[in-house]
């Protein structure tokens, strides 16, 4: 089947899913919303992805390093526009929103170069510690 212009390729994928599995689109787009948000969180904290069965994402640090060196030059630029005093007042506002949005971007990834990553894997909590279970099965034997 292929996708209708009109559909946006989430919706399209998320109608055919619903129409698949007889399941309410409401609930796969939830599931997809949740899947998508914690893949963001998981890779803002690693340096990694992987999604099992589809491949791994990577953070690529010098790709990262010549954007932080855009962003230095871009904010350079924005800083001299503003002071300029040709610079209108409608330009200087959007110059300033985008200079705004830029060392957003840029502390970003500034925190994110910078920042020592290590390996987290959801593991869950043990609710009861291991040597409580194996203290009560003893005591439980006859």
């Amino acid at each position: 089947m292929d996708k209708p212009v009109s559909l946006s390729v989430k919706a399209w994928i998320i109608r055919n899913m619903s129409v698949r599995t007889q399941t309410q689109e409401s609930l796969i787009e939830t599931v997809i919303n949740h899947q998508f948000d914690s893949a963001y969180i998981a890779l803002d904290n690693c340096n990694s992805l992987e999604f099992s069965g589809f491949g791994k994402l990577f953070f690529n640090k010098p790709k990262a390093l010549k954007k932080l060196e855009k962003f230095k030059s871009q904010m350079n630029e924005f800083h001299r526009i503003i002071e300029d005093p040709l610079t209108t007042d409608v330009k200087r506002r959007n110059i300033e929103l985008k200079l705004e949005s830029t060392i957003k971007n840029f502390n970003y990834l500034n925190t994110k170069l910078n920042e020592r990553t290590s390996y987290h894997r959801r593991v869950e909590e043990q609710v009861v510690p291991l040597e409580e279970v194996e203290r009560n099965d003893i005591e439980s034997e006859p």
